[in-house]
């Protein structure tokens, strides 16, 4: 079975066949981030990135400096593909929901593909709340 032939997902009545929109990107994006903006200041910070994909991404049996460094690496891509200024120690909600828009739109994948590249980019957990901000979201302005 390839990735299109999954059965269940948790948005149902989406056609998970045709190509992730922007909205549908930056719905997800919004969602992720707002898991990792523990404090809801808008912004996550270096440690918060790390914080939260020690959580979510990765083997939890692996080696905890193998760990970490893998992680620190992940957090490292994440700040230089996502901040307007690389002086900045935080990164915004914008700049987080731009910079991975910007990669990942250009991909053409479908909404399945793109759920399983955001597990891979930021761990199997990273979407579990999103039906809940889908419907959030789509109810208020259009991002």
């Amino acid at each position: 079975m390839g990735l299109c032939s999954s059965t269940h997902h948790p948005e149902a009545h989406v056609n998970n066949h045709h190509h992730a929109t922007l909205k549908e990107i930056r719905l997800r994006l919004a969602s992720i981030f707002e898991r990792m903006d523990v404090k809801g200041m808008g912004e996550i910070t270096y440690f918060q990135a790390f914080n939260f994909l020690m959580k979510s991404k990765g083997n939890h049996k692996q080696c905890p400096d193998e760990r970490s460094k893998e992680i620190t690496e992940s957090v490292k891509k994440m700040f230089n593909c996502t901040r307007a200024h690389s002086s900045k120690q935080s990164i915004t909600e914008d700049e987080f929901i731009a910079g991975y828009s910007n990669i990942l739109y250009p991909q053409n994948l479908s909404v399945i593909q793109l759920d399983n590249h955001l597990k891979k980019l930021f761990g199997d957990h990273c979407l579990e709340s999103f039906p809940h901000m889908y419907q959030k979201r789509n109810n208020n302005a259009t991002l």
